[in-house]
C-alpha cells in the first residue's frame, strides 16, 4: 500500500485512471508564513526586554506570536498532504488537513493553459498555471514545481496541444499554396 501524497491520490482516481504526475506544491509556499513567525518572535523577545510597567504589551506581543507559530505549523500540516495530480483524464488538486478537498478539471474541457513564472520562480524552481475550463472562471495553481516539465507535459495530454498543432499545420499549407 502506497503511503503520502500518492496513497491518498489514489483514493480520488477512477479504476480506470493513473497518475501521470503527482506533485506536492513547491516548498516556496512555507517562506511567508515562517518568516512571519520568525518576525513575531523576534519582536516578542524585544518586548520581554521592555520594562515591567508594558506586561500587557508583551502578553498581546506573545499572543500575537503563537498564533503566528501555529498558523505556520497548521500550512505546513496542509501542504503536506495537498498534492497535484494529473492523469490522462483530469487535472487535481487534492488539498485539506481534515476535510478533502478535491479540484477536479477534466482534460477535455480545457480551453487554455496559462504557465507563468516570477523572479522568485526563476530562482527557486516553481511557477503558476492559470486553467480556464469551459469559459468558467479561471483556476489558478500557484508554487507548481518543476512547472515548465508538467506544463509541457499536460500539454501533450490535452485536446490544447492538438488544436495548436492543427493550426500551424494549416498555416504552413495557407503558406505553401501562396
Amino acid at each position: 500500500m502506497r503511503i503520502g501524497i500518492l496513497g491518498r491520490a489514489n483514493r480520488y482516481l477512477l479504476p480506470s485512471e493513473h497518475q501521470v504526475i503527482t506533485v506536492r506544491q513547491h516548498w516556496a509556499l512555507l517562506i511567508a508564513p515562517l518568516t512571519a513567525a520568525l518576525g513575531g518572535g523576534l519582536a516578542a523577545i524585544a518586548v520581554s526586554t521592555l520594562p515591567r510597567d508594558t506586561k500587557p504589551a508583551q502578553f498581546v506581543v506573545w499572543a500575537l506570536t503563537g498564533f503566528l507559530i501555529l498558523r505556520f505549523v497548521f500550512i505546513v500540516a496542509n501542504w503536506s498532504v495537498q498534492a497535484i495530480v494529473i492523469t490522462k483524464e483530469r487535472f487535481m488538486l487534492v488539498s485539506g488537513l481534515f476535510n478533502p478537498k478535491i479540484t477536479t478539471i477534466a482534460l477535455s474541457e480545457m480551453k487554455d493553459l496559462t504557465f507563468e513564472r516570477s523572479y522568485g520562480g526563476k530562482m527557486l524552481g516553481y511557477g503558476a498555471f492559470t486553467i480556464e475550463s469551459g469559459g468558467r472562471i479561471h483556476t489558478v495553481i500557484d508554487y507548481v514545481p518543476y512547472s515548465e516539465q508538467i506544463y509541457l507535459e499536460v500539454l501533450g495530454l490535452t485536446p490544447i496541444a492538438d488544436y495548436n498543432e492543427s493550426e500551424t499545420q494549416d498555416n504552413k499549407d495557407d503558406d505553401e499554396h501562396h
